[in-house]
């Protein structure tokens, strides 16, 4: 199994696990098993999840961050903080979107104030300790980072010509698509019952999540799609609450006897507003990366020299780290890179200028030994050969799909 392969796989594994942690987390706002299966199902079935082509730090994320939720939602119980400690180190760790459960908790503290819930010691304890050891940990990762760049470290150095592309705008379309109809109607209104009907202490850690990532959502501050995706989550949990009151609705009226085929209706509704746009979505997508782009990655990992650096495509620029095992000349992790907007020009010109001495000046400002031409570029901009190269300074070394090209000229 190749490396893209497997982590892909691996990925999608983490993702699957949300499933019965949704089931446990919607279990701990209705004592309701069916409407838990359910609600379980909708996340199950959710579009955003199924980014399955695109992995995004999300999918290591959101399980290790609704595990931590629910051991947080299950601190009553006897022995469950350790459980919840391991689970906050683990998240710490693994992702910068631990801040995010950082800001949950503090807008749950404030809630629970404005709505008179009672703040138990341990919780309050638990939340300060897990404040403290996440800014902590974000200090020791990005304290250099923060030095160096200041402000722009929030948005990882991301240069500003692909800014549009990670951070763009809040709307209510994609938001409508990211997490279907029914369940965004449901999970307002969920809330809606827990903040002005019936208090639910539980409910409230939900409430204060989607709160807080619709925010940094709208200022940008976090990733479209992380957002969507967490967000999304939370809404479908709160259709737990929703759900329950209506089930104790239909209880009693005279149409008690029709609720499972009630809910069969919500579940063909569902499957309208959400399951057929996913499987649209499905039907359309394409492999991350195409076998022919990979094979030429294993081929230069075989064949070319050990310090040989190559220019790919930003989108395929780890390919060349991961499984070619060379130096590249940009990717997409920006954070700890100087020149990041430079680099990303650079790129670009390369495979869309006309001129060699242009061609020939980016590849010997960045020591470029050779440029892979990928299917992914000959199919999305229909450059089907190295515009500025000739059979001299640029001669072919691969080219079964994939073209790789040796630089052999320089300019001093």
């Amino acid at each position: 199994m190749n490396p893209v392969v497997g982590a892909t796989l691996l990925l999608n594994l983490l993702m699957v696990a949300v499933v019965p942690l949704s089931y446990l987390l919607a279990h701990k706002l209705t004592t309701n098993k069916g409407i838990s299966l359910l609600i379980a199902l909708f996340v199950g079935f959710t579009p955003v999840l199924f980014d399955i082509y695109n992995p995004s730090p999300a999918a290591l994320s959101l399980p290790l961050f609704l595990f931590a939720l629910l051991s947080y939602m299950r601190l009553e119980k006897e022995g469950t903080v350790p459980l919840y400690l391991l689970s906050i180190v683990l998240l710490a760790f693994s992702t910068p979107l631990a801040l995010l459960f950082v800001l949950m908790l503090c807008v749950y503290h404030l809630f629970q104030k404005i709505e008179g819930v009672q703040i138990l010691p341990q919780e309050l304890e638990l939340s300060i300790f897990t404040s403290f050891l996440i800014l902590w940990v974000n200090l020791i990762f990005f304290g250099t980072a923060f030095r160096e760049q200041g402000i722009k470290v929030i948005w990882q150095n991301i240069p500003v010509t692909l800014l549009q592309n990670f951070f763009s705008d809040f709307q209510l379309l994609p938001l409508i698509y990211a997490v279907g109809a029914l369940a965004l109607i449901l999970g307002v209104y969920g809330a809606y019952i827990v903040l002005f009907e019936k208090v639910h202490r539980k409910s409230l850690l939900l409430i204060s999540l989607a709160l807080v990532t619709t925010i940094l959502l709208w200022l940008k501050l976090i990733p479209l799609l992380v957002g969507s995706i967490y967000l999304s989550v939370c809404l479908l949990l709160l259709s737990a609450k929703s759900l329950e009151l209506l089930a104790i609705y239909l209880s009693k009226t005279k149409v008690s006897s029709f609720k499972p085929l009630f809910f069969v209706f919500l579940l063909l509704l569902f499957a309208f507003t959400s399951i057929l746009p996913l499987g649209m979505a499905l039907f359309t997508q394409r492999a991350p990366v195409a076998e022919g782009d990979l094979e030429a990655y294993l081929w230069m990992g075989e064949h070319l020299p050990e310090d040989a650096i190559i220019a790919a495509p930003l989108e395929q620029g780890h390919l060349v780290t991961a499984i070619s095992r060379r130096k590249n000349v940009a990717d997409s992790g920006f954070l700890y890179v100087d020149d990041a907007q430079e680099r990303v020009t650079a790129l670009n010109k390369i495979y869309t200028t006309q001129f060699q001495t242009e061609l020939l000046d980016k590849t010997t400002q960045y020591d470029i030994d050779y440029i892979i031409l990928s299917l992914a570029v000959q199919e999305e901009q229909g450059i089907y050969r190295l515009p500025g190269s000739d059979d001299s300074c640029f001669p072919v070394v691969y080219s079964k799909g994939a073209i790789i090209y040796e630089v052999r000229c320089g300019i001093n």
